[in-house]
């Protein structure tokens, strides 16, 4: 079994790398560029990481334009940004034309005629799920499935971890950016 034996200089410049085995050599010439110290300076912060953010995507209507009566479908997209799995439920809210804007904590019975509740029973990391306006918890869930004529556009929020009160019932890296909205729905001919 041969053994190979490189030696090399560490100085910026030119160098010689010599191999030896079993007796024999070669050498090969390398230059050296020097390389500058660079320091960069980052703010550190230190503070806990769940891994777990809820945020709503989007409030799709269809159709987006409806007119006063007509059937329509509310689809609400809610994804976990973050990489950990949300292993227990929570409620996501559509408020249809709040008196005040809503916040995590306020359910839409509590500002709001109409609104649609949703139990989502959990969440993988990156996941989104897209809710139904049609599919509401019955219990929690007022709308006909139709805009009155009035107002004109109505007004749509959705909210992501609800309840119970603010922060919700996921702990979350970020809290204040479960909010979506207002979606403007103007009414057609």
């Amino acid at each position: 079994m041969a053994q190979a034996t490189f030696t090399a200089g560490t100085d910026d410049g030119s160098t010689t790398v010599t191999a030896q085995v079993g007796g024999r050599s070669d050498s090969v010439v390398i230059t050296l560029l020097p390389v500058g110290v660079r320091y960069v300076y980052l703010p550190l912060t230190m503070r806990e990481s769940r891994g777990i953010n809820l945020v709503v995507e989007s409030i799709v209507v269809d159709p987006p334009s409806p007119t006063p009566g007509q059937p329509v479908m509310v689809y609400v997209t809610v994804r976990n940004t973050g990489f950990t799995a949300i292993e227990s439920s929570f409620w996501v809210d559509l408020y249809l034309d709040p008196g005040s804007t809503p916040a995590p904590g306020v359910r839409w019975d509590q500002i709001c005629a109409e609104g649609v509740a949703w139990l989502v029973p959990g969440l993988g990391g990156g996941e989104a799920v897209t809710l139904r306006s049609d599919r509401g918890s019955p219990a929690y869930t007022y709308w006909t499935g139709a805009f009155s004529a009035t107002p004109d556009p109505h007004r749509l929020y959705a909210v992501a971890d609800v309840w119970p009160g603010p922060p919700g019932a996921i702990l979350e890296d970020r809290e204040n950016d479960n909010v979506r909205g207002p979606v403007m729905v103007p009414m057609g001919p």
